[in-house]
């Protein structure tokens, strides 16, 4: 039987070879002929191979190369087998229309490469095939009858297949150039494309090229790259998505990740903004379902996000940023805002780098518009741009001036220097009472259109907000924890951390450090080394001011102590009454056999009330911390408001005086004169009043400036004297609402002014201070500080 099957089968062979040699005897039409010899072509021999050769040089050799295609489509490996390179360009040269001979001799060497698997070829040599099959295809659609498009794209597939895709896993990956070209052409010629079969095999190769390829800062890299993914992201249309070997191969790379940040290289971005959004979000969810004590892993994986949003998007891709998002509101729906602000901190610099570049810049954009708005806990993030802002925004605004308003980049670059501007404002806004960081940006933004409050409020209400303290302890989101560890610059004053909305307590405390007759007194009062009271946390954290050599100090254990027990932790609060329980809890527990530092600040004044019917006088001594004063409808000073303060006033109409000699309301005159003037005079200035109209506080923006010098006149026995006080600090509340703002203190020491915020001191003037509401409106006096010209100013006796 095999005897018989064996010669069946050479009989049939015999057969086969005859008929493609009988074939070119017969006189019957030529499309008939090449109707015969497509149909033997599954069957074709070296010896059938040998046939067509002998015809090329005939007059039939148009007949025979358009056989010696049909060959090379049903049977490569015996066409590869019977002929040399040389006649494989000669088969091909049919193709090309005008018989072209440069591109002909690239498609020989492209087949000469494939018959040597030890070589590949060129990007030049891919894109020169490309352009045949195109061309091809062209001639076909316009009615040309040479060989065929297909079988064409059918040589050029095992040509690639055999070079690219038939090769070990484990050998060289090939120049991601060469990757980017075959697959370029493989997505312009469907037809050149693996067979159905292979596709499992090619995609697990185009994602193992994706994530080897080494990062190289040109222009061409990105589109070679890019092109591999494209058609790994046509390859998963056409396979319904990535199968379960896709996403383990994705699981593995961010495992790699987590255990090492560069053991996956920048151009896998290309694979990662073309994954369809359900494999994104299992991916993510793989990222969470690390525990918290493999936080630093988790923190890794978001670094490395960071850095392939350098990577540039094309096409349909939704661009890494979209991942990010995605990463970053799941560690927010987790709560895991330790991790997420610990990175941000790290790499929030790098991401508006990134606005500046073209290819990016959107994606980048909206990275930071996202991150900044959702934060609203405390401005740490934001503040850590704004020296870089200014640059960045003047470059936008270079680049949107150099670009034609006809050119479509006009319009995206437009787009980005309004969201930047906007977003920047919004910032500001949130966070105000920074000058000392928002000048610069103030000046870049000069020119640009402004936003509105109400689209400011509406921006800051839909983002996704994170970094509420929750359960947290305060250090975790500390906004200053990098000073608290930094030394302090030159002779600068200590500043303090705020630990979630106590700059209302920081502002303070700096007004009073810069007392030194108030520090001198505090220090004369017992001394404990425990914190057991107002006065030793007080105690504590002044002598820490003064001696510590860090650039900012905690006050966690002064806030304990000293934080009155009606303010909710967190939560924003008045400066002037924090003052007033504070030097209320001082006076309760200092030793009165020891100078007081309250009653360095206590002044005494009496209120005189005059019957204007029958003359009686009545008049009430009371001690005052601080003179409030009322803020008038215009723009004023201080030394004016101080007059008015102890102007007369007429009691009439609904204000009348109940006199206690008639019995009864009658009009009369108040006035409040000074008996007994403090050391340190501190006037409040009433900017938070009820509002009968709205039914609610409401801040008066009212200009009132503080002078540089003022006099009190004092009711002593021996009749009126003045007494001159010399300004000292200045706390100023920034913000336009009685709910919110923020405090921050001018204060001279040693004759040199500082501007203390926070954890922030910095150098600055009385002429900065004096024209601060000017150049930020919001920005407002609160509490002005004066001290009376002859005071002492003893260095405080601070235990060691």
């Amino acid at each position: 039987r095999t005897h018989t099957h064996t010669h069946h089968i050479h009989t049939q062979t015999r057969m086969t070879e005859k008929l493609f040699a009988g074939v070119f005897q017969l006189q019957i039409d030529a499309s008939k002929k090449a109707d015969v010899l497509a149909a033997l072509a599954k069957q074709a021999t070296p010896a059938c191979i040998d046939v067509l050769l002998r015809e090329l040089s005939g007059p039939q050799a148009s007949l025979a190369s358009g056989a010696l295609i049909k060959c090379c489509a049903a049977q490569p490996g015996v066409v590869h087998e019977a002929v040399s390179a040389t006649t494989i360009a000669a088969i091909l040269c049919p193709m090309i229309a005008d018989a072209n001979t440069d591109i002909a001799s690239l498609i020989a060497e492209a087949a000469r490469l494939a018959a040597d698997p030890s070589h590949l070829p060129t990007p030049e040599q891919i894109n020169a095939v490309s352009a045949v099959l195109t061309a091809k295809r062209q001639l076909e659609k316009a009615g040309a009858t040479s060989s065929s498009y297909a079988d064409c794209c059918a040589l050029v597939q095992h040509i690639l297949g055999q070079q690219l895709f038939a090769t070990p896993t484990s050998s060289q990956i090939p120049s991601p150039y060469v990757c980017g070209a075959a697959c370029k052409l493989m997505i312009e010629h469907e037809p050149c494309r693996p067979p159905r079969q292979s596709v499992h095999d090619v995609k697990s190769r185009l994602l193992l090229w994706c994530s080897s390829f080494a990062y190289v800062a040109n222009d061409e890299l990105p589109q070679a790259v890019n092109s591999v993914a494209d058609l790994l992201a046509e390859l998963w249309q056409q396979t319904g998505g990535p199968d379960a070997s896709d996403l383990d191969f994705l699981k593995d790379v961010l495992a790699r990740v987590r255990e090492n940040l560069n053991s996956v290289p920048l151009p896998f971005a290309a694979v990662l903004v073309r994954v369809p959004i359900e494999v994104l979000k299992l991916s993510v969810g793989f990222i969470l379902s690390l525990p918290a004590s493999q936080s630093a892993q988790v923190e890794a994986i978001l670094e490395k996000f960071l850095d392939w949003l350098h990577w540039p998007s094309t096409g349909n891709a939704c661009g890494i940023h979209v991942w990010l998002t995605a990463l970053i509101d799941g560690l927010i729906s987790a709560q895991r805002f330790g991790e997420l602000l610990s990175v941000m901190r790290r790499r929030l610099p790098r991401v508006m780098q990134l606005v500046a570049l073209k290819r990016v810049q959107i994606g980048a954009l909206l990275v930071l518009q996202h991150v900044l708005l959702g934060y609203q806990q405390s401005p740490l993030l934001f503040h850590s741009l704004t020296s870089f802002a200014p640059k960045l925004i003047a470059f936008q605004r270079e680049q949107l001036a150099a670009t034609p308003a006809t050119s479509p980049d006009h319009g995206v670059q437009l787009l980005v220097l309004t969201s930047l501007s906007n977003l920047m404002r919004a910032m500001m806004h949130l966070y105000p009472g920074h000058p000392e960081l928002y000048d610069g940006l103030l000046k870049a933004l000069d020119g640009l259109p402004t936003i509105s409050e109400d689209r400011i409020t509406e921006m800051l209400s839909r983002s996704r907000k994170w970094g509420a303290l929750g359960g947290a302890t305060a250090s975790a989101y500390d906004p200053d924890a990098d000073a608290d560890e930094e030394e302090r610059a030159g002779a600068y004053p200590c500043g303090l951390t705020n630990l979630g909305n106590t700059c209302y307590m920081n502002g303070m405390i700096q007004a009073l450090a810069s007392l030194p007759m108030f520090l001198y007194n505090l220090f004369a009062q017992p001394y404990k080394a425990a914190i057991g009271s107002p006065l030793t946390a007080t105690q504590h954290l002044m002598a820490s001011l003064k001696l510590t050599k860090r650039a900012a100090f905690s006050p966690a254990k002064f806030v304990k102590a000293c934080r009155p027990p009606w303010f909710a932790e967190g939560t924003q609060q008045d400066c002037t009454e924090f003052l007033k329980y504070l030097l209320d809890e001082l006076q309760k527990t200092e030793v009165a056999e020891r100078p007081s530092s309250v009653k360095t600040v206590t002044g005494q004044q009496r209120n005189v009330c005059r019957c204007s019917v029958c003359g009686f006088t009545s008049a009430r001594v009371e001690s005052f911390n601080d003179l409030q004063l009322a803020l008038k409808d215009v723009s004023s000073d201080i030394a004016q408001l101080l007059d008015e303060y102890s102007a007369p006033q007429e009691l009439v109409g609904d204000n009348q005086y109940h006199c206690e000699q008639c019995g009864k309301l009658q009009n009369g005159e108040r006035k409040v004169e000074i008996i007994e003037a403090p050391d340190y005079l501190i006037t409040t200035l009433l900017r938070f009043s009820y509002d009968p109209k709205t039914q609610a506080y409401k801040k008066l923006l009212t200009v009132a400036k503080p002078n540089s010098q003022v006099r009190l006149t004092v009711m002593g026995e021996g009749g009126p004297s003045q007494h001159v006080y010399e300004l000292t600090a200045t706390v100023v509340h920034s913000g336009s609402s009685v709910h919110g703002g923020h405090y921050f203190t001018y204060a001279k020491r040693m004759g040199q002014w500082y501007l203390f915020n926070d954890s922030r001191v910095s150098l600055s003037s009385e002429a900065a201070m004096l024209g601060l509401t000017e150049k930020y409106p919001k920005d407002t006096a609160y509490v002005v500080v004066y001290q009376r010209q002859g005071t002492p100013a003893p260095e405080p006796n601070i235990p060691a």
